[in-house]
């Protein structure tokens, strides 16, 4: 397949010669093929035998390919792994709404205690739950249910300890714009909030009020200068240090940190971005790190969240 053969040629390049090789009417006309691969009406086996799927894991390389791309690849390789070859629309970085579940919520009985636990039921409201052709489940926003709007900076009605089993969860509330990625905001206004889950043990340090949160990593390339990558989520951070921003913070029980959730995500309050610079991790790949500090006059951390029945319920429904 012509497509898998260019998707291949564009990566190869970009390790060769960096990210910077790729001009930007290849960008635009990879974002163009991932709509076209879409709406693609697979047939019987086509999708096993022309192996698309490992050409567009390459595309999932966001030191190569930048967030937007690298993200709505993502989301197209998770439904098509999830089984569902339904034709229809990538949801971009800012917006998605389509959430694979990968844990024991996938069982049936789990659906069940949804219905009789009211607890998780409110926290799982306009959450659509739907059992693909090879029985995953897949989790999506219902688009009948008001979604609040995350491009809003400063608290958006949230409250310090609000917690999510899911991210998705959080998407729908408006705490945080993107259901995979860990900085929500704009290139032209700055980061309206982002996610702590781990992935930069090595370089993120967590002191509760104080955090140095580290940004996409780059890729070493032989007799070239090592450049720190600048993405568009990195640009919006950067943007929320020159304007002094509200950036909100949300802890996912993922990051190994001592303020984190025990379970799911939690909003632990507004910060602003005091200083960023460039670093090196200790294979030698650069990358932006940002200070962020607490502002003051909040509700201090709520650990607690989630409480001992958010807890018991979230045991109940995923079988953990």
């Amino acid at each position: 397949m012509k497509w898998r053969w260019y998707i291949s040629k564009v990566c190869n390049k970009a390790r060769e010669s960096g990210a910077t090789s790729i001009p930007t009417t290849e960008i635009v006309f990879l974002n163009t093929l991932l709509t076209t691969l879409s709406f693609y009406r697979w047939v019987d086996d086509d999708f096993t035998v022309t192996k698309i799927g490992k050409a567009m894991k390459l595309l999932t390389d966001e030191t190569l390919f930048g967030d937007d791309l690298s993200n709505r690849a993502k989301i197209l390789l998770e439904r098509w792994n999830s089984g569902n070859f339904t034709p229809g629309p990538i949801e971009d970085l800012f917006d998605g709404d389509y959430f694979s579940s990968d844990d024991g919520s996938d069982s049936d009985s789990a659906d069940e205690r949804v219905v009789a636990n009211s607890i998780y039921r409110d926290v799982m409201r306009g959450i659509n739950i739907v059992t693909t052709a090879n029985g995953r489940k897949t989790y999506s926003l219902d688009r009948r249910f008001p979604k609040r709007d995350a491009n809003v900076f400063g608290a958006n009605g949230l409250t310090v300890g609000d917690w999510w089993p899911y991210q998705i969860c959080a998407l729908r509330d408006g705490a945080h714009g993107s259901r995979m990625g860990g900085i929500h905001g704009r290139v032209n206004v700055g980061a309206y909030s982002i996610v702590i889950s781990g992935g930069y043990e090595d370089t993120d340090e967590d002191y509760g009020d104080r955090i140095l949160y580290s940004g996409t990593r780059g890729e070493i390339v032989l007799n070239r200068p090592q450049i720190a990558p600048i993405t568009n989520a990195t640009m919006s951070l950067i943007k929320s240090c020159q304007e002094l921003g509200e950036v909100r913070v949300l802890r996912s029980s993922k990051c190994q940190s001592k303020y984190a959730p025990v379970l799911g995500i939690r909003y632990d309050g507004l910060y602003r971005v005091l200083s960023y610079e460039t670093e090196e991790d200790s294979d030698g790949k650069p990358y932006y790190r940002f200070e962020l500090q607490r502002i003051l006059g909040q509700d201090p951390i709520n650990t607690s969240r989630p409480n001992a029945e958010e807890r018991a319920a979230f045991a109940r429904v995923t079988q953990k």
